[in-house]
């Protein structure tokens, strides 16, 4: 890289922007220096006319810094900014240096080698005790300056850096946000760095301001870098268009534990301090083991270095944060939680300092080529009840591009838009009116996008509506539309999504609008029905959920139709206390149950006894609403969000198992909160989930367990301790005793 400085050139320096792995840099066959892993640059002198020559790069499984692309199975491969040869006089950068502007002077950090007749310059301006007088720059985005900083030899350059001069502040004032002393209310979008077509998070310029006109077309003012370190000349773009960056640091699925992390934390800090784009910073993401001492020097050092911007330790969910400017959530919710998760934190931030409010991952839907429109109007919903709610907050949508495993982007794999910018107007005007009060009371879980329901329908006088199936009545030629719940007779619901899946759809006309329009909204109760084998239901309405633990796709279905015997059912999970849903019952009935439609064959068996523990549950917590409610087993959507909470709750009841109960007392309990403990007459009987950290590892795995305590035919007092910290409620079930197996048959 010339300098300009022809006589000066003595020195010679290999750069090496990151490396994907550790590797060996060797200048004649002989070790000169091992490298990396690292996301930031390294500078190697060398001697000698031939250029070095790098080993192949070894991935090290035990790097703390590997952040997330290795779980999308894009880890950064080789030395993917590539290597440069920098030729410099007898002085020289051992690093880029960079500046800020302070009351009235510059201040440069600069690291470099040199004689002591060494002069530091910054435009030609001399540099003394790392400062030189300047004027106040105009502030950013509106905009910047790029500014020489060089060393000087005997009145000639030896090295030159072009650097960004900018002056920006974003600070917390209560619950607002301000940047440069105006509100600003933050519409971000969540990158994970993945480029599926390079093998780094290195895109060409133009690329990426390509990418970044159109994220800020579509409403977008702010990118969370998470879990990478982009290059500096991502950064530069960023600058450059003014888009705001939340940097958060490559440390996910490791402890923040160890002293020795503090070095790369300070290169990465001195890596990004210079870029006026870098507003918000965060250290780790989701981490339950953070080291409270070591997270507050790393805190105090990134204010030291950039005391315009936010930084907290631990981006993840309320109470996690050991240090922090702001409240951070990762809310990952279907709207038939979003509403009561609001309410919960509205209850929450009652008992809290006043800080600023960001949901740092959100709104995640995934959507096809065809379900783009109700992906759309997912977000929109959450987006508009949550900055009604708290008209300052700011959200981080997840995420930038579709990842391999899951279509969850605004953006196909190869960054193409799902939709045009004019779908997105809603979000450029989101934070003016959510500030001027002019966002309407939203409906409870209403599509703002939605029509009017073509018409009233009553349920035809011809099919019998129930809840527990007769299986002798249905086999000898009745019509039924079996409303499925957690009750013994029903057939088996579950919850096992925890956002919003792709819809499966198989009915046309106007029950197939209404479902597509409203399937994930009023509809939607937030159960699945269980599966039946392979061709026999028809699958009339389902979702495609690409989030199974298998790592595999995994569809469950909504509405089945079927044949059993001579009669006709209609199988549903969807919400009975919405008129929407009443009226696609109804037109399913008449179209499937009461007409010659053609449908499969199913044959159900006569369950095996099970006794349900539904309550009523009596429940306290210091974030349950008024601090004590009376809920029953189901959804939150079932409990008008009462079961909705912030940490640690205690659900009570008496339970009397039936006096004729045969064999062991074995519990079936699904989704009863991301951890839990069950005590019988105070007597600990099982426990599941994680119960020491924020993870909802227990959630929708099922746990059976005998239960030793219970005694048939006695009054007891149960007592569940349950965890909820991603807000998806508590006591959801079903939570019942069988007496066979749980996992055989369709029917509770």
């Amino acid at each position: 890289m010339p300098n300009g400085s022809g006589e000066l050139r003595s020195r010679r320096f290999l750069d090496v922007g990151a490396a994907g792995g550790r590797c060996s840099v060797l200048v004649g066959g002989s070790l000169v220096v091992e490298l990396g892993p690292s996301w930031t640059p390294r500078r190697i002198e060398f001697e000698g006319p031939e250029p070095p020559q790098t080993k192949k790069v070894v991935s090290d499984p035990h790097f703390p810094f590997a952040g997330f692309l290795p779980w999308v199975k894009h880890a950064p491969q080789g030395l993917w900014q590539g290597t440069r040869v920098r030729e410099t006089g007898p002085a020289a950068f051992l690093r880029p240096p960079w500046v800020r502007w302070r009351g009235g002077f510059l201040e440069v950090f600069a690291e470099w080698d040199g004689p002591a007749q060494t002069e530091l310059r910054v435009d030609g301006r001399k540099v003394e005790n790392g400062r030189v007088e300047w004027a106040e720059p105009l502030l950013w985005p509106r905009a910047m300056q790029r500014v020489a900083v060089e060393l000087v030899v005997d009145g000639k350059v030896s090295d030159r850096d072009v650097v960004t001069l900018a002056q920006r502040r974003l600070e917390a004032r209560g619950t607002q946000l301000r940047l440069n002393g105006e509100p600003l209310g933050v519409r971000g979008l969540l990158h994970w760095g993945y480029f599926p077509d390079l093998v780094g998070p290195d895109p060409e310029p133009e690329r990426l301001r390509t990418e970044l006109r159109g994220m800020q077309e579509r409403g977008f003012n702010l990118l969370k870098c998470c879990l990478f370190v982009p290059p500096r000349r991502f950064l530069d773009v960023c600058d450059e268009e003014g888009m705001l960056v939340w940097m958060e640091y490559p440390v996910w699925a490791q402890p923040l534990r160890d002293p020795r992390m503090l070095p790369v934390f300070e290169k990465m800090f001195q890596h990004d301090a210079g870029h006026p784009c870098v507003v918000i910073r965060t250290f780790t993401c989701e981490n339950d083991h953070v080291e409270p001492a070591l997270a507050r020097k790393l805190y105090e050092r990134v204010k030291e270095l950039d005391p315009g911007a936010l930084a907290a330790d631990n981006s993840g969910w309320v109470g996690t944060a050991h240090v922090g400017d702001f409240w951070d959530e990762h809310a990952y919710l279907h709207n038939a939680q979003w509403p009561y998760y609001l309410e919960r934190m509205q209850r929450v931030f009652a008992g809290l300092p006043e800080k600023p409010f960001l949901l740092g991952e959100t709104m995640v839907v995934d959507a096809d080529t065809e379900s783009s429109a109700t992906a759309m109007a997912i977000r929109r919903y959450q987006a508009e009840s949550l900055l009604h709610a708290f008209p300052d907050a700011g959200y981080v949508i997840c995420g930038a591009r579709d990842a391999l495993q899951t279509p969850l982007g605004v953006q196909f794999r190869n960054g193409r838009w799902k939709d045009a910018p004019e779908e997105w107007n809603w979000q450029r005007t989101l934070a003016a009116r959510a500030a001027a009060g002019e966002l309407p009371d939203p409906a409870l879980r209403q599509n703002p996008a939605a029509g009017v329901l073509p018409g009233h329908r009553e349920m035809p006088a011809d099919v019998e509506v129930c809840e527990r199936l007769d299986l002798e009545n249905l086999r000898a030629g009745a019509r039924v539309l079996h409303v499925a719940s957690p009750r013994p007779g029903s057939w088996k619901v579950l919850e096992s999504t925890f956002w919003s899946p792709v819809p499966v759809l198989d009915v046309d006309g106007a029950p197939g609008r209404v479902l597509r329009e409203r399937l994930f909204f009023d509809l939607f109760r937030g159960f699945g029905l269980a599966a039946p084998p392979p061709g026999c239901v028809r699958v009339l309405a389902g979702v495609r959920d690409f989030h199974d633990r298998s790592g595999q796709p995994r569809e469950f279905g909504l509405v089945y139709a079927a044949r059993v015997g001579r009669g006709r059912l209609l199988v549903s999970a969807l919400d009975p206390a919405f008129e929407a849903t009443r009226w696609v019952h109804a037109a399913l009935c008449q179209e499937f149950l009461l007409s010659d439609a053609e449908l499969p064959e199913l044959e159900l068996e006569e369950p095996v006894r099970s006794w349900f523990v539904n309550g009523p549950w009596t429940v306290t917590g210091a974030s349950v609403p008024g601090g004590r409610a009376v809920v029953v087993t189901g959804t939150p959507a079932d409990n008008r969000g009462a079961s909705v909470f912030q940490g640690w709750a205690e659900f009570r009841a008496t339970v009397t198992v039936p006096a004729d109960w045969r064999g062991p007392a074995l519990l079936r309990a699904h989704s009863i909160g991301d951890g839990w403990e069950l005590y019988v007459d105070e007597v600990l009987q099982c426990a599941h989930g994680n119960r020491g950290g924020t993870w909802d590892s227990g959630r929708d795995v099922p746990l059976t367990a005998e239960l030793a305590g219970v005694v048939p035919g006695r009054a007891q007092q149960w007592l569940v301790r349950v965890k909820d910290h991603r807000g998806g409620g508590g006591m959801v079930g079903p939570l019942y005793l069988t007496e066979g197996d749980p996992e055989a048959g369709l029917l509770f």
